[in-house]
């Protein structure tokens, strides 16, 4: 694996991680303020670069409190950046600075206007849940496409001082700036949905990313959603062709992980968008898509969802825009985006050090996502005729 090339013009030794004493401060730092159109760097058809510089004192520091951040240097195409804020990101996905870490690197940490590429943020997520190493990438593209506000990725080659971790999905952070690239107005309230419906004793898992906290929307939501009109009423606190697509989207690419599959919700961002005063669903977390072919009707728990199914012209709603997915699944012909992305990780995924599965284990999910996919719209069609 080629190691990026420092701004001094060295390359770092696996040897040294670590050991450096020095405070990310030194000959050749540029500010954390990196121009540029954020597009570039999530383009299809490169594996970007990027190397970490990290202090021993940092190391440690994240061995510790891995959600704290420390001080470090953000090396891209030879040039250094910094001071830059680092921390270790995930859940059921997190791993040890040691280990294979998820990664978030913070521009504006210790520079107000830091940014780069006008992001305050970038997140590299490690794929210990995806052997195929692209499920990310391949659904957030379809959200995307279908025009549900959603994160721009690729995948990227990290290392930390200089020292090889591996292929990683390269994901734009659900912030300001991509609600900037959605919304005319992205000063709106946005909550991360962990745990979290509209139904009560489960509020509290709204959890405040963007904005205010002020909960009055998520609360009269909550209210209606407990009466027999909520189907009917629920539009007047959701964008309805927003939720549509979303709704749809979701139950193609099978994240039954994310609202309104999982129970209690999760894996997804809420945003109350000043300019309709109404909410919108943003997907978050999508490493375990195209895996579960349950039959989405019956594993479906968030109140919004299940209300809707017991109401004859909602569910008449749901199915129509169900249809609508699949029709644009199929006319994007997505295995052929599994094959792309595959030529163009795979040697990158092949040399990754640290990743927890072996390249049978790789070939195996690439070929199951495929397979999933050749089946998926004959599936879902048959679904529809269930009463």
């Amino acid at each position: 694996m080629i190691l990026l090339m420092l701004g001094c013009g060295e390359t770092l030794d696996s040897s040294n991680v670590g050991d450096s004493d020095e405070s990310a401060v030194d000959d050749g730092l540029l500010p954390p303020v990196v121009d540029g159109d954020a597009d570039e760097f999530y383009a299809d058809g490169r594996v970007q670069s990027v190397d970490i510089e990290l202090s021993s004192e940092a190391i440690a520091s994240l061995a510790g409190d891995p959600r704290t951040w420390v001080e470090g240097v953000f090396v891209y195409e030879g040039l250094r950046y910094g001071p830059v804020g680092v921390r270790i990101k995930g859940e059921s996905s997190y791993r040890s600075i040691d280990e294979k870490p998820s990664l978030k690197v913070k521009f504006s940490e210790y520079q107000e206007d830091g940014r780069f590429m006008g992001m305050r943020r970038l997140v590299f997520n490690n794929m210990v849940s995806d052997a195929s190493m692209l499920r990310e990438r391949v659904a957030y593209r379809f959200f995307r496409e279908r025009g549900v506000p959603s994160p721009r990725c690729n995948h990227a080659v990290v290392s930390i001082n200089g020292e090889p971790y591996g292929l990683y999905s390269n994901v734009e952070n659900t912030d300001e700036e991509l609600l900037g690239g959605w919304f005319d107005d992205a000063e709106g309230s946005m909550w991360e949905i962990h745990d979290a419906d509209f139904q009560e004793g489960l509020l509290e898992g709204f959890e405040l990313e963007e904005g205010e906290d002020d909960r009055s929307q998520i609360e009269a939501l909550t209210a209606v959603m407990a009466t027999p009109e909520g189907p009917a009423k629920m539009f007047d606190y959701v964008d309805e062709d927003a939720w549509w697509l979303y709704f749809a989207t979701m139950a193609y690419v099978g994240n039954l992980d994310g609202y309104p599959f999982s129970e209690p919700g999760d894996d997804a961002h809420l945003y109350l968008d000043p300019a309709s005063s109404r909410f919108n669903f943003i997907p978050h977390g999508l490493d375990e898509t195209f895996l579960d072919d349950a039959s989405v009707e019956y594993v479906m728990h968030g109140i919004l969802a299940t209300a809707c199914l017991e109401d004859a012209s909602c569910k008449a709603t749901w199915r129509e825009n169900l249809v609508l997915a699949i029709a644009d699944a199929d006319a994007a012909a997505m295995p052929d985006w599994v094959d792309t992305i595959t030529a163009e990780i795979d040697a990158d995924g092949r040399a990754d050090p640290r990743k927890e599965y072996d390249d049978a284990a790789v070939d195996e999910a690439r070929a199951y996502v495929k397979t999933f996919m050749d089946l998926r719209s004959a599936d879902l069609e048959d679904q529809l005729s269930w009463d």
